[in-house]
């Protein structure tokens, strides 16, 4: 096996820019790079399913009747007061490129009923889909080359700057290298943390998960958001937009009806925190410190009314079994407002960068951060990249070193069926997760949430047929998710109020006083370490 690494490995690929990822965050960064006169390379696996093409194609951004100043205030009163200010104002700032940048991608789009509210016009193509596909052929004409791929471990040189990172195509069952000075994340969330989502399940945190070994402090980790009413089908969820459910009823498994306990008619009329509801509801099919731990879905019936979910379109009004489900990740990579981060030649952009959000996102701005922050970030990482700002190494370090990380790799994937597979223990990571660490969090229940993290822990490694590209490619995926729903735990446990989205029923009250502030998440030998910061700002602009 060890004369099959040296082999693998020995492919390497050299650009200015490498960008990971297959959003509109990644699209937007790429776009941004080449544009400003670096050799771009995409890494993205061609069969990834971002959120960006899941979305609704909604964004906001500063318009006639909505400043930018009042954008910046409504970002930060959102978020508990918590966002980063020097994100939230680059945010503000730069938000009118979304526009142009999307016209100039050949997309039509329609305003909404409030000021600074608009939406990808696709007709009766998804509308996600229909973002993602046009900005993609955006990029490529540009000149940016993709490649198929599984970004997996940062390769640094001796004083901590990146000269590149390792990569799995699944595809051949090839691990390869990329040499780079400036690497770009721009991998997403990790909502797939959890049983329930209406993202992908492969949202697994792995931008956060590969920046965190290499030495980046995440924050906010503690901060999940769920999407109130999903369908829930084979599995499966897809988010269901509050004005669609209009008329709409909700009966809970003993058939009472709850629609008016957690406020359905004040979610669709806009009017109640879809938190809260997102929380009664999660309490309502079972689950939370006093649910009997089996889930019953509610079921939701109409009387009348059109659907409109993440791209769904459908002439009938929503009907079926519905649950709460994991939406976005507030937490991340701690970053500049370039998306810089502490590990030189390192940059974020999109979901997996903590700090523009705080505690809870506005409604609408996760695709306009994805533009804003992938193209701020992309640019950065160009002019870094043609300064010679990165780091260095010579060719046969950079492969001892891939070799190297192929090694402690391979050591937690191969060994025998009394281990569990990847598809075990990733089921089981997002079980814990939902049952004990999702929308009502007590100790108790985060206790028993990493007691089964560490009981996976101490069955490593995965029993992974490492000759299989699908079967190493679950077992690299499942050691993120791992990974990344510690983090998410044990902040969790961390922060002693509520605030956001982060509910906790043994501290059911904010604490400005004590807790305004960010918890931060480090990696110190192989295992985690957590304090708060000393004011808002994360990182200097």
């Amino acid at each position: 096996m060890s004369g099959e690494r040296e082999a693998l490995v020995l492919e390497v690929l050299r650009t200015d820019v490498v960008v990971i990822g297959a959003g509109l965050a990644a699209l937007s960064s790429s776009a941004a790079a080449r544009r400003s006169g670096s050799h771009v390379l995409l890494v993205c696996e061609p069969r990834a399913a971002s959120a960006s093409a899941l979305s609704g194609g909604g964004f906001r951004a500063p318009a006639d009747g909505y400043p930018p100043e009042q954008f910046f205030l409504d970002i930060v009163s959102c978020g508990g007061l918590l966002s980063q200010r020097s994100l939230a104002k680059a945010m503000a700032t730069d938000a009118g490129i979304v526009r142009p940048f999307l016209e100039e991608a050949g997309l039509k789009v329609s305003d909404g009923a409030r000021p600074g509210l608009f939406r990808v016009d696709s007709g009766s193509e998804p509308p996600g889909e229909a973002l993602v596909a046009a900005v993609s052929r955006l990029v490529q004409d540009a000149g940016v080359e993709t490649v198929p791929g599984l970004g997996w471990e940062l390769l640094l040189d001796a004083g901590g700057a990146v000269i590149g990172f390792l990569a799995y195509d699944a595809a051949r069952a090839e691990w390869f290298v990329v040499e780079a000075p400036s690497v770009v994340l721009a991998t997403g969330g990790a909502a797939g943390v959890y049983l329930r989502t209406d993202n992908s399940p492969d949202a697994s945190g792995d931008g956060m998960a590969m920046a965190f070994r290499a030495g980046a402090v995440l924050a906010d980790m503690e901060f999940v958001q769920f999407w109130p009413v999903c369908r829930l089908s084979d599995g499966t969820c897809e988010c269901l937009q509050p004005s669609s459910l209009a008329g709409s009823s909700l009966e809970a498994g003993d058939g009472k009806n709850v629609t008016a306990e957690v406020n359905l008619p004040g979610l669709t009329a806009g009017t109640a925190s879809s938190s809260q509801s997102a929380r009664l509801i999660y309490e309502r099919i079972g689950l939370g410190p006093d649910g009997a731990g089996e889930e019953i879905p509610l079921r939701l019936s109409s009387a009348g009314g059109s659907e409109a979910g993440s791209g769904a379109r459908s002439e009938e009004t929503p009907t079926g079994d519905v649950v709460p489900a994991a939406h976005h990740t507030m937490g991340g990579v701690v970053c500049g407002d370039h998306g810089q981060t502490r590990v030189p030649g390192l940059f974020v952009a999109g979901e997996v960068a903590a700090g523009m959000h705080g505690a809870e996102r506005l409604s609408g701005t996760g695709l306009t951060e994805a533009v804003v922050t992938g193209h701020r970030a992309g640019t950065l990482a160009a002019g870094m990249a043609s300064r010679g700002s990165g780091g260095s190494a010579g060719s046969d370090a950079l492969s001892r070193a891939a070799r190297d990380a192929v090694g402690r790799t391979v050591a937690q994937l191969e060994s025998g069926a009394d281990h569990p597979t990847p598809a075990d223990a990733a089921l089981r990571i997002r079980r814990a997760m939902w049952h004990s660490a999702a929308l009502v969090r007590t100790r108790e229940s985060l206790d028993t949430a990493q007691s089964e993290l560490n009981k996976i822990k101490r069955a490593m490694p995965l029993a992974v047929d490492t000759s299989d590209g699908p079967d190493v490619r679950a077992g690299l995926k499942t050691l993120n998710l791992l990974l990344v729903a510690e983090a998410i735990a044990r902040s969790a446990r961390y922060r002693r109020e509520s605030r956001g989205v982060h509910y906790r029923r043994d501290y059911p009250e904010r604490d400005d006083a004590e807790w305004l502030r960010h918890v931060r998440v480090r990696l110190l030998s192989g295992e985690i370490s957590l304090d708060i910061s000393q004011g808002l700002e994360l990182m200097e602009p």
